[in-house]
């Protein structure tokens, strides 16, 4: 079993792996042990990050469309909220690591980062670069 700092866990047993010509082994998920956890980390702090987000931009009009694995979609107006949309982003994943050991007791050393893309349809997304 595995338990991550969050709470999550992952119970791991042996499976019976056959041999094609015959006979066989008992093996661990490989894939599963290395994977699960990476997974299931990353949604845990992407959902850290989804409440923050909400709860910085809910003064703001805007509409957030979906979360799925590292991406938040948020659909908003042209009329300045964007800018503001975008400031939050920026604080929401500075933030995480204070977030994380609030919420978990635990220190978050590995740096985040944050790309965002901007545009009028998700077809047609731009790298959003900030003015140096």
């Amino acid at each position: 079993k595995v338990v991550m700092p969050t709470g999550r866990w992952y119970p791991f047993e042996k499976y019976w792996k056959e041999f094609k010509g015959g006979g066989g082994e008992w093996v661990w998920p490989r894939t599963k042990i290395l994977n699960y956890p990476v997974q299931g980390f990353g949604h845990d702090l992407m959902s850290i990050a989804r409440v923050s987000l909400k709860t910085k931009i809910k003064h703001l009009e805007h509409k957030m469309i979906c979360t799925v694995h590292d991406s938040i979609d948020v659909d908003c107006p042209d009329n300045g909220t964007v800018e503001q949309v975008i400031d939050a982003f920026y604080e929401t994943f500075h933030d995480i690591p204070k977030n994380y050991k609030k919420l978990f007791g635990h220190e978050f050393n590995v740096p985040m980062t944050v790309e965002i893309k901007t545009g009028n349809d998700l077809k047609n997304l731009f790298d959003y670069r900030p003015e140096a």
